[in-house]
């Protein structure tokens, strides 16, 4: 990001994500389903950071007033601290970029005395390493930061309160949100991923965020990193036939077909 301008809207820059970031830590004794069916990001968090992903998606089980990460019932055998430690570790390092992490409530909460909301703020927030503003900044106002995107309610972050279940969600007039995690129509999911790139290109000059899932879920004799394989070179090289403007690009398996280095390259494509 030290080629950007600090006045570049994050709306304006292709940004690659993974999809359920913390299921690398997954293993078959803990997933009863069998690890192939939730692995999704495979690299831990540093690893993923520096192969140049920059959204994270975050989804913590509320438990004995800490957050565990969690696939759905699934503990995925690390905290949120260590989450964050990675991340903070990166920024130190890498102080012009920054970080955006999507926070979602996951499974049911067990043991606690006190809300999600304030565990958040009371354990885990820290004025100087986040960004809780509810209007997409500028990169200068968030290097070296992690930018909140808050699925768990509140006042804190970009707000994405109403993110509708498998489908496009439109919210607050600035946020649109492609997630049809569960369309196994071939067809449909790749026109769900073309029409979100396509509405980032045409709005993201008129301040919109898009974030685009190419991510879907196991079923019976697929599982994603089946899918990935087989559809992830196809993305690429899609993507490669695109320029800037494309949002955030959510997927699994980011590593084949190159997917996070060919998002970043849109940014400096001239077509």
């Amino acid at each position: 990001m030290s080629y950007f301008r600090d006045d570049t809207p994050l709306n304006q820059i292709s940004i690659p994500g993974t999809h359920d970031s913390s299921t690398f830590a997954a293993d078959g004794a803990s997933v009863v389903r069998g690890l192939v069916m939730t692995q999704n990001a495979i690299d831990d968090i540093s690893k993923q950071l520096t192969d140049g992903i920059r959204f994270i998606d975050a989804r913590c089980r509320h438990i004995e007033n800490s957050f565990a990460m969690h696939h759905d019932r699934y503990y995925l055998n690390h905290m949120f601290g260590d989450v964050l430690n990675a991340c903070y570790s990166f920024l130190a390092a890498n102080p012009s970029e920054c970080i955006i992490m999507s926070v979602k409530q996951e499974y049911d909460e067990s043991k606690c005395t006190r809300t999600f909301i304030e565990t958040f703020e009371q354990s885990y927030y820290n004025k100087d390493r986040w960004y809780v503003g509810n209007t997409v900044p500028r990169l200068g106002d968030v290097r070296g930061k992690i930018v909140l995107l808050s699925r768990f309610g509140g006042n804190m972050g970009i707000l994405a309160n109403g993110w509708k279940d498998n489908d496009v969600s439109q919210l607050g007039g600035y946020l649109y949100i492609q997630d049809k995690y569960n369309e196994h129509n071939e067809v449909n999911k790749w026109h769900a991923i073309k029409e979100a790139w396509d509405f980032s290109a045409n709005n993201h000059k008129l301040g919109w965020l898009t974030l685009n899932f190419t991510s879907i879920s196991g079923e019976a004799g697929t599982t994603p990193y089946e899918y990935a394989a087989d559809k992830n070179p196809e993305l690429a090289n899609y993507i490669s036939s695109r320029k800037e403007g494309g949002g955030i690009i959510i997927s699994d398996y980011y590593y084949e077909g190159r997917i996070a280095q060919n998002v970043i390259k849109t940014n400096f494509r001239d077509i």
